[in-house]
Order: structure tokens, then sequence, then C-alpha cells
């Protein structure tokens, strides 16, 4: 498995924002004006990162970007 290579990643992760309220994706809906939800780069990372740790421990190599 590769860790993401585009050529707008950084060489390090990065400090990860204040923790917030839980909860669930939503598509939002422009008749109430309810925004969509953001996929930001700290849930992305936190899954990226947990998929790698689940490759490692299942013994599969794992190729830095």
């Amino acid at each position: 498995m590769y860790q993401y290579d585009d050529p707008t990643v950084v060489s390090t992760l990065p400090t990860p924002a204040a923790a917030g309220t839980a909860g669930y994706f939503t598509d939002g809906n422009p008749a109430s004006g309810a925004p969509a939800t953001i996929m930001r780069s700290d849930f992305m990372n936190m899954i990226m990162m947990e998929l790698l740790n689940v490759v490692q421990a299942g013994g599969l190599p794992v190729h830095p970007h």
C-alpha cells in the first residue's frame, strides 16, 4: 500500500484540529440551507493512517510517499 503522493502533500503529519461534536456525514439540503459535510484533511489523514496500520499489522509492506 502506498501513502497518498500527490504533489500537494506535506512530509509530516499536521497537528490535528481540536475535536468537535461527533456526528454523521451529510450531503446537505439546499432547501433548508443545511451545508454538506466537508471532508477535511484531519479526517482523511486519520483514515489513511488507520488503513496503513491494518496493512502493517497484517505483515504487508507499506511504501512511504
